[in-house]
């Protein structure tokens, strides 16, 4: 073989091995270790941006929970346990490692996958929102049995500002996460205080960051 073939050749190898690389689709693997879980049966759900829920895999254990089936990345999907309690995940091509307590399943930790990480902070500073505006909802109705009319009138200003707080908070998470999955999800709780104007911009946010991307256009044709 002369000089130029080798070389021709060499050259050859290194485009196949190239290509080999890039085309190996790393497939996201769950992992998640319930520590005093009782033996139940726990399903791996798809969450599409029209909020079908999907089951996709499931498995009967007392905690270590595996899934490493071939997972949509980017994708949003949940873990579903007894009594109505869940992990939400999102899938950005890495694996996804989570701990936690049955006790306290709602305080689990994300220990690897980033979207997923980033997802559980948003999740927890919502739940805060939410708990303020659960309050109020009591407080309203309290007063309301008293016919307390000047308190109430104070309460139900405070319940806006609340409302208003917990908007701002999602919208602005919304707008900033590089996470398709995340921004979806975040926007799908909105429907406590419905914005016209926000919805519009958010479906342009969605084209402009994600413009050729399953799941925008998916949302896309589900809000419209």
């Amino acid at each position: 073989m002369n000089i130029l073939a080798k070389a021709v050749h060499t050259s050859l190898l290194v485009i196949c091995s190239f290509c080999m690389v890039i085309g190996k689709e790393h497939h996201p693997v769950i992992r998640c270790k319930v520590a005093d879980m009782p033996l139940q049966m726990v399903v791996l759900e798809k969450i599409d941006p029209a909020t079908t829920i999907t089951p996709v895999d499931s498995v009967m254990t007392d905690g270590n929970i595996v899934f490493s089936g071939k997972l949509i990345s980017p994708g949003l999907y949940r873990l579903h346990f007894s009594d109505q309690q869940y992990i939400t995940l999102s899938t950005d091509g890495h694996d996804i490692s989570i701990t936690a307590s049955w006790d306290h399943l709602a305080d689990y930790k994300v220990t690897s996958g980033a979207a997923t990480s980033e997802l559980a902070q948003f999740i927890n500073g919502f739940r805060a929102h939410l708990r303020d505006m659960n309050t109020m909802i009591v407080v309203i109705d309290t007063l309301k049995a008293r016919n307390d009319w000047v308190q109430l009138k104070k309460a139900r200003a405070e319940q806006t500002t609340i409302s208003d707080e917990a908007a701002a908070y999602v919208e602005k998470y919304v707008m900033k996460t590089k996470y398709e999955p995340n921004a979806i999800f975040a926007a799908s709780l909105l429907t406590f205080a419905p914005d016209n104007m926000f919805s519009a911009d958010f479906a342009n946010s969605l084209k402009r960051r994600f413009p050729h991307a399953p799941m925008t256009k998916e949302y896309l044709q589900h809000v419209h």
